[in-house]
């Protein structure tokens, strides 16, 4: 078993600078399974190209892809997972499906609430094993599994429950969104902002006026995200794209200008390493190719708006933070209610166990900065104190690793190995570096603290904990939303979509640097409707996995036959 990062580092798939990781040679394997596999959903990455290399050879390899959520962003992520194994356009002709391709661009085109799953039925019934939640409490009420202490357990799920916590940002952040959306997503006309250093083909003489490069959404799609998730994380991006700013003109100065190479296949903007990736993808050319003064004016122009919201965002300091007390009550919330509801001392325990999920490392810092020092004092957080970990990547807050910290959290359902099995944490802070892979079903709670601008993303974070073998008969969820401004964040980030939509419209793209981009106003729409049910707190979302439960698969209908012929054969036969 490698992990993703350790078989994609492997000596037999980059070459000298590996590692030996692979046991054996590439040919010799013939079955690869691959857990969590919407990892892979995007076909650009260093994994896929890994994967892609270890099918080649012969003899042909066989591979299982497992995952609760193949759909993460649009139907595009569905299709790039099959062409792992479906190596024809045709392949499914026999069917009625002459292009898969234009299969899935057409489903993709439909409304997502009228979606008929017929569309992709044929398709997914030959290539897919479905056991959904509701397909196992519906076709194995009473079967057994092997629980980690060894004994036979019904199977069961825990009950989800959804919990809706408000938070104020303008009073924060006096004034701030306002600027923002007159300056980098106005309804009408061009930004102010313009990101000119990330798109100075604009000034390019000789320039005919296009479509805005995608890049330049996705940049204010995660502006937008970072302001709601925290002043810090916020502050820090800004601060970094000033001093990225600054030395595009110093570059500018010497005679040449630095570009950004639009990543076509980046998924989304709701984490760091991805962002991160696209603001320091760097090339050079020639400044006599530009207008330099119409370019250098421009990128002084973004310093001086950067500024402008650095100046408002560094104010807010950890106390003043309304999301962060927000926070410090839902806490207290957890721990009064696990304290009522335990039986005895390791009960009690498990029940106020929490994880903490924030997309960003620099909200992840800032959330744990500041509960480190108010469960100090604070009542009803006693039993916190001492008892929390933060982790980021493979680094945690305490400097051990990040397989103590889990161990740490989760000794029972993890089944840590002796010497690692004591029960150290009930308060984990994380990025989505937990969000898959991970069994933690000893804890009940977890604390979505960004906007859920992806529901199938709080689905795997969900999984996590509502999974079979759970001591708790109840697993609870709270989502954090801006009360006063969320319907003002939504619509910024719709409107940046359909920008994107207009612009893979416009040069005839099937699919855009956001998935499904030519039809990204009619997605979000969807999701929209999903956020609104959670701020409902409604858990129809987690009791479904994110899927239509009217969405039957091929296995379901034929459980349905075989069921009628059980019961009702004579009548069905006489038909």
């Amino acid at each position: 078993t490698l992990s993703y990062e350790q078989f994609a580092s492997d000596v037999q798939i980059i070459g000298p600078s590996g590692v030996n990781y692979l046991k054996a040679g590439l040919n010799e394997y013939s079955l690869v399974v691959i857990d969590e596999s919407q990892a892979f959903r995007n076909p650009g990455i260093e994994r896929a190209a890994a994967l892609r290399k270890l099918l080649q050879g012969s003899p042909q390899k066989r591979l299982v892809l497992m995952t609760a959520t193949p759909v993460n962003n649009s139907l595009w992520d569905l299709y790039y997972l099959l062409t792992y194994f479906i190596k024809q356009d045709a392949a499914f002709a026999h069917k009625g499906v002459v292009s898969l391709r234009k299969r899935f661009a057409q489903a993709q085109a439909e409304d997502p609430t009228t979606l008929k799953p017929d569309l992709l039925f044929d398709i997914l019934d030959e290539v897919t094993v479905r056991r959904t939640r509701n397909f196992v409490k519906k076709y194995y009420p009473n079967d057994t599994i092997r629980a980690p202490g060894g004994e036979q357990v019904t199977i069961k799920f825990p009950r989800p429950h959804v919990h809706r916590i408000d938070y104020e940002l303008e009073p924060m952040l006096p004034g701030l969104l306002q600027d923002f959306e007159e300056k980098v997503m106005p309804e009408l006309g061009e930004p102010e902002l313009s990101l000119a250093r990330y798109a100075p083909d604009k000034y390019r003489k000789g320039h005919s006026p296009g479509p805005e490069p995608s890049l330049l959404g996705l940049i204010r799609s995660g502006l937008l995200k970072r302001l709601e998730s925290s002043p810090y994380a916020f502050a820090n991006t800004v601060r970094k794209m000033i001093a990225d700013h600054e030395t595009f003109l110093e570059a500018l100065e010497r005679g040449s200008v630095l570009t950004s190479d639009e990543i076509h296949d980046l998924q989304e903007m709701d984490g760091d390493e991805a962002f991160d990736e696209l603001l320091e993808s760097l090339n050079t050319l020639p400044a006599g190719d530009f207008d330099v003064s119409q370019l250098t004016s421009a990128v002084q122009n973004d310093i001086a708006i950067f500024r402008g919201f650095l100046e408002v965002a560094e104010l807010v300091t950890e106390d003043e933070d309304t999301k962060l007390q927000a926070l410090l009550e839902a806490l207290k919330d957890i721990a009064q209610k696990a304290k009522a509801e335990g039986l005895g001392e390791p009960d009690t325990r498990n029940k106020r166990k929490v994880i903490i999920f924030s997309y960003f490392a620099d909200t992840v810092f800032w959330i744990h900065r500041y509960l480190s020092k108010a469960i100090e004092t604070e009542p009803g957080l006693q039993e916190f104190n001492g008892r929390t970990v933060s982790l980021v990547g493979n680094t945690t807050s305490l400097g051990t690793t990040r397989e103590q910290a889990i161990f740490g959290f989760a000794p029972e359902s993890t089944e840590a190995p002796p010497g690692s099995d004591d029960d150290c944490f009930d308060l984990l802070i994380s990025t989505d570096v937990l969000a898959e892979g991970q069994n933690l079903q000893q804890c009940r709670n977890v604390l979505n603290y960004d906007l859920p601008w992806n529901p199938q993303r709080l689905v795997q974070r969900h999984g996590r904990v509502d999974r079979i073998g759970s001591p708790h008969d109840d697993v609870y969820i709270g989502c954090f939303f801006p009360d006063d401004a969320l319907d003002r964040l939504l619509r910024l980030e719709d409107r940046v979509r359909l920008k994107l939509a207009q612009a893979a419209a416009s040069i005839g793209v099937e699919s855009d640097v956001v998935p499904g981009g030519a039809t990204a106003e009619v997605v979000f729409a969807g999701t929209i409707n999903e956020i609104e049910a959670l701020r409902r707190e409604e858990a129809d979302l987690f009791e479904t996995g994110g899927e239509d439960p009217n969405a039957h698969s091929g296995e379901e209908y034929r459980q349905e036959l075989r069921q009628g012929i059980e019961n009702r054969g004579s009548t069905i036969r006489g038909l």
